[in-house]
C-alpha cells in the first residue's frame, strides 16, 4: 500500500481487535473487511480464507513508507500482544472491549474533573469553621445558615464535549446520631465557554439522609441535582460555583454537630486522552 494509506489502515484496524478465550488479542478479519470501501487498495475484500496474520502481512509490505521493519514489528505485535483492555484510534478516541458484541468499540468512561478541596476554596463572607477532623488534621464544618465557599473548575481536554457533567460533594459526618438526620447542600453555579459569556446562575441541591447510628467521620459522596447540561460547551470551559449548606427538610432535623465539607467535584465523561490541538479536540 502507499505510505499515505498506512494511517488509514491502522485506524480501521483499531476497531477490529477481539480477545479470545485465552485472553489473546486477535484480528477479526470479517470486521476488517467491513472497512474495505474505506481502505482503497490496502486489503483485498474477498480473502477471508486467510488467517489474521496472513491478512495483515499481505496488506502491509516491507517497503511501505521506507520502513522495512514494519512487517517485522507487526509479526511481533500479533505474537506478543495479550490482555489488551483498550486501544486508541488515530484521533485519540479510546476503544474498549465489549463482551456482548465481542469487539473493541468506542465507549465513554467517567472520571473526575480536577476537584476543589474545601480547604483550598475561597472562603465566603461568612466562612465555615476550621475544626479538628482527625488528630492534627483540620477540615471545615458548615452551619446551615450563613457558611459558604466559592471556587472554579476547568473542564479538561479529555471530556466528551456536549455530555452531562455531574456535580457532587465529598463530606463527612461529625458525631454519631441515634436517629436518622438530614443535611442539605446547595451548589450555585454558572458555566462559560472559552471566549464566550457565562450563563445565568443555576442552583443544584441534595438533601441527604444520614441513617441512624452512622459512625462518626463517615465519608459520604452526594450527587447534586439537577446535573449540568454540557450541550454547546467545549474543552476549556469553566464552571464557577458557590457551595453552601442550607436547612434540611428531614423530619428529624439536622445533626447536633455541623458536618465537614471536604471537596466539591464534577464527574465527566471522557472519550480521548487529552486533545489533538492545544485549544480544541
Amino acid at each position: 500500500m502507499e505510505c499515505g494509506q498506512v494511517q488509514k489502515f491502522i485506524e480501521a484496524l483499531a476497531t477490529t481487535l477481539y480477545q479470545d478465550s485465552e485472553g489473546n488479542v486477535r484480528i477479526n478479519v470479517e470486521l476488517l473487511q467491513d472497512n474495505c470501501p474505506d481502505l482503497l487498495e490496502a486489503i483485498t475484500c474477498d480473502n477471508n480464507h486467510l488467517s489474521p496474520e496472513q491478512q495483515l502481512i499481505k496488506a502491509i509490505g516491507e517497503d511501505d513508507c521506507d520502513h522495512p521493519t514494519l512487517k517485522i514489528n507487526l509479526r511481533l505485535l500479533l505474537t506478543m500482544l495479550s490482555d489488551v483492555y483498550g486501544t486508541p484510534d488515530i484521533s485519540g478516541m479510546w476503544h474498549l472491549w465489549n463482551e456482548v458484541t465481542q469487539r473493541y468499540e468506542l465507549q465513554l468512561r467517567w472520571d473526575d474533573l480536577p476537584p476543589t478541596p474545601i480547604t483550598s476554596a475561597r472562603l465566603g463572607a461568612t466562612a465555615p469553621t476550621l475544626a479538628t477532623f482527625i488528630g492534627s488534621i483540620q477540615q471545615y464544618t458548615f452551619d446551615p445558615t450563613n457558611d459558604y465557599v466559592i471556587g472554579s473548575t476547568e473542564i479538561t481536554h479529555g471530556w466528551a464535549e456536549g455530555t452531562i457533567i455531574d456535580p457532587h460533594i465529598h463530606w463527612a459526618t461529625n458525631g454519631l446520631e441515634a436517629t436518622a438526620k438530614g443535611v442539605q447542600w446547595q451548589l450555585k453555579w454558572s458555566i462559560g465557554n472559552p471566549n464566550g459569556t457565562f450563563g445565568a446562575e443555576q442552583t443544584s441541591v441534595i438533601d441527604v439522609t444520614i441513617p441512624a447510628n452512622t459512625p462518626d467521620r463517615t465519608h459520604l459522596v452526594s450527587d447534586f441535582s439537577p446535573e449540568i447540561n454540557g450541550a454547546g460547551y467545549v474543552i476549556g470551559t469553566y464552571i464557577v460555583w458557590r457551595l453552601a449548606r442550607i436547612a434540611t427538610a428531614h423530619a428529624n432535623g439536622a445533626p447536633a454537630a455541623d458536618p465537614f465539607g471536604i471537596a466539591v467535584g464534577f464527574h465527566a465523561q471522557l472519550n480521548t486522552f487529552g486533545s489533538t490541538l492545544e485549544d480544541s479536540k
